[in-house]
């Protein structure tokens, strides 16, 4: 196994300091190197050390252009920053460039959804749908941006409550599915309340 995979895997294990030695030894060996200095942004994000990600960021680019997971770190630091439009703009880059999961449609759209657009936000999250049905969170996001009128109508509660049923039914093991049930109960308190209006979710 590589050093470069050796750091991988701390990574996806959860061992973010070791990884962060891992992957700075691999870069003394080759400062330049995109992936790893994209993937040094991606943990420094992971540890809220977000200048730090933005500086291995900015080596990654210099060396080798903006690139599909490049685009979706920035947008992840924007995101953690709150800076809202530069952060979906990010994540449409990625998305743009090859990116092929959801994550950055599903960002995009809860940043849509947080500058009052819902019109952006569910047609990133409809994409997110289309590419992996069976992912719950892109139903889940919908279901949001249903909740997210000032005013919550009874088709508004009926749609939430049908997405936030689909993404129980594709993630019934998933280790916060209570979470999932809440949204729909509370949906229907709100509309036993006279339609309250739904704090977004972060």
């Amino acid at each position: 196994m590589s050093a470069l995979d050796q750091a991988l895997e701390l990574k996806r294990s959860g061992q973010l300091d070791a990884a962060v030695i891992a992957l700075e030894g691999v870069l003394a060996d080759n400062a330049s190197h995109p992936v790893a200095l994209t993937h040094l942004a991606e943990v420094q994000v992971k540890r809220g050390r977000l200048a730090e990600a933005s500086a291995a960021l900015d080596r990654a680019e210099r060396a080798a252009g903006t690139t599909a997971a490049s685009a979706r770190v920035r947008g992840d630091i924007a995101y953690q920053q709150q800076r809202w439009e530069e952060a979906a703009r990010a994540y449409g880059d990625a998305d743009a460039l090859g990116d092929r999961g959801i994550w950055a449609l599903v960002r995009q759209a809860r940043c849509h959804l947080k500058m009052k657009d819902p019109q952006g936000a569910r047609g990133a999250a409809s994409r997110a749908v289309e590419r992996d049905p069976g992912s719950p969170h892109g139903w889940v996001m919908l279901g949001d941006i249903s909740l997210s009128e000032n005013a919550i109508s009874n088709a508004a509660l009926a749609e939430a409550e049908t997405m936030y049923e689909r993404a129980h039914e594709r993630a019934p093991g998933d280790k916060d599915p209570e979470k999932m049930r809440a949204f729909i109960r509370a949906a229907r308190a709100a509309a036993a309340g006279g339609g309250k209006r739904m704090a977004n979710q972060a």
